[in-house]
C-alpha cells in the first residue's frame, strides 16, 4: 500500500470510528409506578468495541415524569451497567426482577436477580437442554404473570452417539477404563445461515421457586419451536397456556423432512400454537378438587390454520386480542421478504435482493463504481451449495418454482438458472467492483463471488476481492464490518475522484 493509500484509510476509519462509538438501544422495556403521574424504564444499550471485535451490552435505567398533559421529564441513571457474558436479559412483567441467561460450553445459568442482590441460580446441564436461544428469531423469553415461571427456548439434548474402544463398539455404561471415542452418528441437519450446529429449538419451563425445569410436551417432534409468550391469565386458574411459533420440517411436494435456511426467510411457513403449561400444579395447588384437572393437558393446538405463516405473536395490553405478523404471498411466491401483515384474532413480492443483478447486468454503463457482499452470481451454483435452493427456483421460475423444486437439479433447470444469472452476461460488464465475501457463508457460499470476479478479471475489469475469515452472510464481526466500510469508503474514492 502506497503512502496515499494509507493516508486515505487513516482518514475513512477515523471517521468511521466516531459513529461506532455511539451506543444504539437495542431494546426496552416500560414498567407502571405505584404513582400515577410516573413510569420506570430500562434500556439494553449496545456498543461496538473494535479491539475486542464484538459487540457490548449494557443496561440502563430511568424515571419518567409527567409534568403535564405536555410535558415529559426523564431522569436517567447516573452510568449504565455492562452485562458481562450475558447472552440475554430479560426483566419481569413488574420490573421487580431481572433474568439473566448464560450460555457456557456444558451448563445454561439462569440468574434471577432482585432490586438488590442475586435471588435465585440455576443451572442447566446439557443432559436437560442445550443453550438458550438468544437469536432475535427462534429466540423468546417469556415471565408469567406471577412471576414465579419463565418459558424459553433451547437447543434440545444431544443425541446420543456410539462410542468406540480397541475393541469395537462400546457400551455407554461400561466400566472398563480404555481409551474411547466418540463416533459422528447420523447427520444432524441445522436451519443454515447462523445456525451451523445448533440443535432443534424447543420449549422449555422453569419454576423459579423449584428451580426445576421442564420441556413442554405433546409438540410434534417435526416441528422447531420458537417466539413463546404467556397468554393472558384466566379465570379458569387451571388452564395457563403458552402461545408459540412452529416451523414444520416437512417440505416441497415430496414431503421430505429438510431445514432449510431460516435466517432473514419470512418466506418458510410457519404457525401459532397455543399449548397448556407444563407446571399446573401451580394452579392445582390453589384449588381443592384436584379431579378437576383438565384431560387435555397436553393437546397442542394450531391457532392460525387459515395463513401461509404467522410469526411474532403479541397480546393486547387488556388480554382480549392476540396479535401477530404475517407474510403470506411470499410463502406464495418464494420471496424472502414481501410486505407484511398485522393480524388479530380473539384470544379465549418478489423482489431482488442482491444488488449486483442490477449493478453489472441491466445499467452496466451507468455506474462508475460497484461494491457487493456475498451477492448471488451463478444460480446454477448456488441452488446445489446453498441453505435455501427452493429460493433459487422462485428467482427463476416464480410461483411455480415451489412445485417444481428439487435437490437434483435437472438438465434443463441448470441451464435456465446459469442463463439468467449475472455470470452469463459477464462480457457485457465495464465496472470496477470490489467484493466482501463471508469464508463460511452458507446463505450465497463464496464461491459463487469468487467464480464472478475471476471471470471480471478475465474481461479486463479492474476488481479487488476480500475473504473475511469465519464471517457469514448476515452479520459481520464488529472488525470485519468495519474494515470493509472503510475499503468501500476508498474504493469509491478512488473511482469518483
Amino acid at each position: 500500500m502506497d503512502v496515499s493509500s494509507l493516508d486515505e484509510y487513516a482518514s475513512e476509519a477515523e471517521l468511521l470510528q466516531e459513529f461506532t462509538k455511539m451506543p444504539s438501544i437495542e431494546k426496552a422495556w416500560v414498567f407502571p409506578s405505584e404513582s400515577g403521574n410516573s413510569s420506570k424504564a430500562m434500556f439494553s444499550l449496545g456498543q461496538i468495541d473494535l479491539l475486542e471485535d464484538r459487540k457490548r451490552t449494557f443496561v440502563l435505567s430511568s424515571l419518567i415524569l409527567k409534568k403535564n398533559k405536555d410535558a415529559l421529564n426523564i431522569e436517567w441513571s447516573p452510568f449504565p451497567v455492562e452485562m458481562l457474558s450475558a447472552s440475554a436479559i430479560v426483566p419481569s412483567p413488574s420490573g421487580s426482577k431481572l433474568l439473566v441467561v448464560r450460555n457456557k460450553d456444558k451448563t445454561s445459568t439462569l440468574e434471577i436477580w432482585g432490586p438488590s442482590k442475586l435471588e435465585k441460580e440455576i443451572t442447566i446441564p446439557h443432559s436437560v437442554h442445550g443453550s438458550v436461544y438468544a437469536d432475535g428469531w427462534f429466540e423468546g423469553i417469556s415471565w408469567h404473570h406471577d412471576e414465579n415461571l419463565i418459558a424459553y427456548i433451547a437447543e434440545e439434548p444431544p443425541k446420543c452417539k456410539p462410542i468406540f474402544d480397541r475393541l469395537g463398539c462400546k457400551k455407554e455404561d461400561s466400566s472398563e477404563k480404555d481409551p474411547v471415542w466418540k463416533g459422528q452418528g447420523e447427520l444432524e441437519e441445522d436451519w443454515g445461515e447462523t445456525y451451523t450446529g445448533k440443535r432443534k429449538a424447543s420449549l422449555f419451563v422453569v419454576n423459579i421457586g423449584r428451580g426445576e425445569v421442564q420441556q413442554v410436551e405433546g409438540i410434534d417432534e417435526t416441528l422447531s419451536v420458537g417466539q413463546v409468550v404467556w397468554a393472558p391469565p384466566s379465570s379458569d386458574v387451571l388452564r395457563e397456556y403458552l402461545v408459540f411459533v412452529g416451523w414444520p420440517e416437512i417440505i416441497g411436494p415430496q414431503k421430505i423432512r429438510r431445514r432449510l435456511g431460516m435466517k432473514v426467510c419470512y418466506n418458510r411457513p410457519c404457525a401459532l400454537y397455543s399449548v397448556m403449561s407444563p407446571f399446573r400444579e401451580f394452579s392445582i395447588d390453589k384449588l381443592n378438587d384436584k379431579a378437576q384437572e383438565p384431560q387435555d393437558c397436553n393437546l397442542v393446538v394450531c391457532l392460525t390454520p387459515s395463513f401461509a405463516n404467522a410469526y411474532f405473536p403479541r397480546f393486547s395490553p387488556d388480554g382480549k386480542f392476540l396479535l401477530f405478523m404475517s407474510a403470506e404471498s411470499a410463502v406464495d411466491t418464494g420471496a424472502h421478504s414481501v410486505t407484511q401483515s398485522l393480524n388479530r384474532m380473539m384470544w379465549p413480492s418478489h423482489g431482488k435482493p442482491h444488488p449486483i443483478h442490477e449493478i453489472v447486468d441491466v445499467a452496466a454503463d451507468r455506474f462508475v463504481v460497484a461494491a457487493v457482499r456475498n451477492p448471488v452470481c451463478n444460480l446454477a451454483l448456488m441452488a446445489g451449495t446453498t441453505d435455501i435452493p427452493d429460493w433459487c427456483y422462485a428467482l427463476a421460475l416464480g410461483k411455480e418454482g415451489n412445485m417444481v423444486f428439487s435437490e437434483a437439479l435437472s438438465p434443463h433447470h441448470q441451464d435456465l438458472f446459469y442463463e439468467m444469472s449475472p455470470i452469463f452476461h459477464v462480457s457485457k460488464v465495464k465496472t470496477p467492483t470490489l467484493f466482501l465475501l463471508g469464508e463460511i457463508d452458507r446463505r450465497v457460499p463464496p464461491s459463487n463471488g469468487l467464480q464472478y470476479a475471476r471471470a471480471l478479471k478475465e474481461e479486463g475489469v479492474d476488481v479487488k476481492i476480500m475473504l473475511f475469515p469465519g464471517e457469514g452472510h448476515v452479520n459481520f464481526r464488529p472488525q470485519s464490518e468495519f474494515e470493509s466500510l472503510v475499503n468501500i469508503a476508498v474504493w469509491f474514492k478512488k473511482y469518483f475522484n
